[in-house]
């Protein structure tokens, strides 16, 4: 953190002491941003606890810390013995990496895999995980990375890129660290079909205390392709999820999941139930962003992705910017990028910040509640 920026922490503290009596209406986070004038000290205080998250006392001020290793990581935790005949607990140790962010207090850790697709396994603040790490090696878990539109391969994914539905728990991405710049990028094997390769590199932006997720699929082979990235977090049962309302939503060949539209929000409460699907776009985060958001919560902690917002006919065939699967026992909670042609030997690229926080005191996760939906979008700007 420079001086400016540590000013500009201590003038924030000042403010929420200044703050404590005063009485105020609620101002999003990116307005402050955008015209620090329009803040009185009430409201400098508002965005300076929705950035450090609702605390009994304020963050310490000192320099963030950034650090990243390779590890084995625990993939999964039972396994059928075909010899006993019945399941047992085995802890299934596989290859992976850890991007460590420690700020104010708070430890943010994103784990990945090099098998199963170069999952992205866990993301925690503090221990506590948003992403749903299932017991089992064939089950679909963490954050996967697909091309779309899924009409082009059908089922299952290209094995090279995700080989878990293919029953393939080896296959491994290659794994590149880099500890000067403080991140990691996977690379997949090259798809033998469809002569495509895909990678994501992970940072940390330390100013917004984000993730960054960088994605590519790239066009190994003689031909144009066409392609949208598509990226899938797999959360557990009986959170909330949500994004601003768009103009449409569809169901698709899928049954229809129950949705309510308040506040200019969509708001899907996900219980153990049938499957269903959506697919529908959204709004820009505010006027003048191009970015979008899609938010979730299991009641403790909110998980915000922040990305380019897209029209509806720039999404894959079949496709949208926002999907939400309700997969009975999980939720997949996924947002595609723009359907562009990608000539031979060149990358498309996308862009994902992650976010997560603690639900604010103010705040609570249920459907329609205000306070909750613009604390998420005060993230994305």
């Amino acid at each position: 953190m420079n001086k400016a920026a540590a000013r500009g922490v201590v003038v924030a503290a000042a403010c929420v002491a200044a703050a404590v009596s005063a009485t105020t209406s609620t101002v999003m986070f990116h307005e402050c941003v955008v015209n620090p004038t329009a803040c009185d000290a009430a409201d400098t205080a508002t965005a300076f606890l929705q950035v450090f998250g609702t605390r009994k006392s304020s963050p310490s001020v000192g320099d963030p810390t950034v650090t990243v290793f390779t590890r084995d990581l625990v993939a999964d935790t039972k396994r059928y013995d075909e010899k006993a005949r019945k399941t047992v607990t085995d802890k299934i140790l596989k290859p992976g990496v850890v991007l460590k962010f420690v700020s104010g207090g708070d430890t943010y850790e994103l784990e990945a895999l090099r098998t199963k697709g170069g999952l992205l396994q866990s993301f925690k603040l503090n221990g506590w995980s948003i992403l749903f790490n299932r017991p089992y090696e064939d089950q679909m878990d963490g954050t996967s990375f697909w091309p779309a539109p899924q009409s082009v391969w059908g089922w299952p994914p290209p094995r090279e890129l995700d080989p878990t539905p293919s029953n393939d728990y080896n296959t491994e991405y290659d794994l590149s660290v880099d500890e000067d710049g403080k991140s990691f990028k996977m690379t997949s094997p090259v798809s033998k079909r469809f002569n495509i390769r895909v990678s994501k590199k992970a940072t940390v932006d330390a100013e917004r205390l984000a993730f960054v997720l960088d994605y590519e699929i790239e066009n190994m082979g003689s031909e144009p392709q066409r392609w949208a990235p598509w990226e899938i977090s797999r959360v557990k049962p009986n959170g909330l999820t949500f994004f601003l309302t768009g103009t449409h939503t569809s169901s698709g060949s899928w049954p229809k999941l129950p949705t309510t539209q308040e506040g200019g929000v969509t708001w899907f409460s996900q219980e153990v139930s049938d499957t269903g699907k959506l697919f529908a776009d959204t709004k820009f985060a505010a006027p003048g962003s191009s970015k979008a958001w899609l938010a979730h919560t299991d009641g403790k902690l909110l998980f915000v992705k922040c990305f380019d917002r897209i029209r509806t006919k720039d999404a894959a065939p079949g496709e949208d910017q926002v999907e939400i699967y309700d997969g009975g026992d999980y939720e997949e909670v996924e947002q595609q990028g723009a359907y562009r042609l990608i000539e031979p030997s060149k990358t498309l690229r996308w862009r994902v910040s992650w976010f997560l926080r603690r639900v604010p005191d103010s705040a609570k996760a249920q459907v329609g509640n205000k306070e909750l939906a613009d604390f998420a979008g005060s993230l994305c700007y």
